[in-house]
């Protein structure tokens, strides 16, 4: 034994183990105490080691190597309680399907594009082992890039919360990933899911109804501003915490998605929320490659975050092309072979209307149903580009849904911020020269990532050559 060799605490790891096995309900009422035990083969006299919370019954030395099976049969004697229940063999399966067993969702994002869906995603070894420890835990923060399932698991904690508590909230920023999860949330009514906005306006119009009171109006005069900028980052937050002193709503736990656009300015609203501002279950998921719309903001979860590793969502062209600017921590390549993305260089935006419109009848001429389609825009001004895009037909009758998603029979037309969250299994992505030239890498990582099988990007030559992974040839001409 080392001088700085350290003992195994035991009821931490009563605690950790507990915490896993219990919220599941078909563990519920069984008993079991779970005890560690060490051993040191090298050792020959166990009495130096021996102390209040180390004692000889689970400390294995040389003689007891000879001996395995009577000290087995001793550290057992020792942890078993007379209430224990038996394991028994159907109780080691019961643990064995807890532990190990894979973890089946529904789509939360696939059903914008295609309702009719059915199809359940089968979550990868690492998000499962990530949905199962925090568990155990009533606050944490889950990171991970694009594709790695962050939506995916802050949805299925969401239903696994609102199976214990009385009523969650479910955060997040953009409203057409709100309403895209509120399709997955339907059948659980103690699930309330709104955009933080969305949560700022309903309060502001519940105090005006309930009291006559203006918050917004108040919190404007506190901090005056103009801009929706100031209005969106300050002043509705500020109202939104007003509100929280003349009303007893609250909150049993609590789930925010997009974490990374959530400023500093939030969070004291946010945690407010919560009937046990302090200690309620609160769940952050976070990518701060994605950080879109804020400039910095601290976290009220202090711990560590837990990392999702694995790109499940992506093609590896489409991974290699996205993660060019990806700044967080590793996230490995998906095992998803796919077509090369394709890189249309023309000048001026009429022109590269028209590209944008060839490649999504190119898609269609291939057999891609037009609800996979998306068309996202990393260019300005938008009205102006959409009115471009829309002068264009498509054949066999369909349409151009703009910031209209879910419509049958058409190809669907945004933004790269408003589609932030969502997926399409096709993506053609415009990309302008501002973004380029202002840097605004998060933008082309958000919109190149947004596409699960194939991808087109078009721009022009000054756009194009300014992008990494053209450079290192991580895509074709088209």
């Amino acid at each position: 034994m080392g001088a700085g060799r350290t003992w195994p605490n035991i009821n931490a790891v009563q605690t950790t183990s507990d915490a896993v096995l219990a919220p599941d309900r078909r563990w519920r009422g069984t008993r079991l105490t779970l005890g560690h035990a060490v051993m040191l083969p090298d050792i020959h006299d166990a009495r130096p080691l021996l102390g209040p919370d180390r004692q000889r019954d689970f400390i294995g030395i040389d003689s007891d190597i000879a001996a395995l099976v009577p000290w087995l049969a001793r550290l057992q004697a020792f942890w078993v309680r007379p209430d224990d229940d038996v394991l028994s063999g159907p109780g080691a399966q019961l643990v064995e399907d807890i532990l190990c067993s894979s973890i089946e969702v529904r789509p939360a994002l696939r059903s914008i594009i295609d309702d009719a869906e059915q199809t359940r995603l089968r979550l990868t070894t690492n998000q499962a082992k990530i949905l199962r420890i925090i568990g155990g835990r009533n606050r944490a923060v889950i990171s991970g890039g694009a594709g790695t399932g962050k939506t995916l698991i802050a949805v299925e904690k969401a239903r696994q919360l609102s199976e214990s508590a009385d009523s969650m909230l479910l955060l997040c920023y953009n409203r057409p990933l709100a309403d895209a999860l509120a399709v997955n949330v339907a059948d659980q009514p103690r699930i309330k899911l709104m955009t933080f906005h969305q949560l700022c306006e309903r309060r502001i119009a519940a105090a005006r109804a309930m009291t006559e009171r203006d918050l917004l109006k108040g919190a404007q005069d506190a901090y005056p501003g103009n801009g929706d900028k100031h209005l969106f980052d300050v002043q509705m937050p500020y109202a939104l915490a007003l509100s929280n002193e003349l009303f007893d709503e609250k909150y049993d736990a609590l789930v925010v998605d997009e974490a990374q656009d959530f400023s500093d300015d939030y969070w004291f609203a946010v945690e407010e929320l919560l009937r046990d501002s302090e200690e309620g279950p609160l769940y952050v998921f976070i990518d701060d490659s994605q950080a879109l719309y804020r400039q910095h903001a601290k976290l009220p979860v202090k711990d560590e975050p837990y990392h999702l590793t694995t790109n499940c969502r992506d093609t590896a062209p489409i991974h290699r092309v996205g993660y060019t600017y990806y700044t967080g921590a590793a996230v490995d390549e998906p095992d998803l072979p796919g077509q090369d993305v394709c890189r249309v260089t023309v000048e001026g935006d009429a022109a590269q209307a028209d590209a944008v419109v060839n490649a999504v009848r190119s898609l269609l001429a291939e057999s891609v149903r037009p609800e996979d389609i998306a068309v996202l825009l990393a260019k300005r001004p938008k009205a102006r580009l959409y009115a471009q895009i829309q002068t264009h037909r498509l054949p066999a009758g369909i349409v151009w849904a703009v910031e209209d998603p879910g419509q049958r029979n058409s190809v669907f037309v945004d933004t790269v911020g408003r589609f932030k969250g969502l997926e399409a299994p096709a993506v053609v992505l415009w990309l302008g020269d501002e973004t380029v030239a202002g840097e605004e890498w998060e933008v082309v990582y958000v919109g190149t990532t947004r596409a699960k099988s194939l991808l087109y990007v078009v721009g022009s030559t000054r756009a194009m050559d300014a992008l990494a992974w053209v450079r290192h040839s991580v895509s074709k001409r088209c």
